[in-house]
């Protein structure tokens, strides 16, 4: 008898998404393009503070 170990559903797709900060990145763009375009308007207040508070993150901690 022979017994074959499958990863479940969860363990196969978290190998083949992109980093986590890689999806928040393309998601923080996201938000900016819908904001700054005004195609959502108004635009949300949390999402707006939540841009911002990435961009202030972002501005402090400049890549080298």
């Amino acid at each position: 008898m022979k017994i074959k170990h499958k990863e479940d559903h969860v363990q196969r797709r978290s190998k083949e998404y992109a980093p986590t900060g890689d999806q928040l990145d393309a998601i923080l763009e996201l938000g900016r393009a819908l904001r700054d375009k005004k195609i959502i308007d108004p635009f949300p207040q949390k999402v707006d503070d939540w841009i911002r508070h990435c961009d202030n993150v972002k501005a402090k901690y400049t890549k080298p």
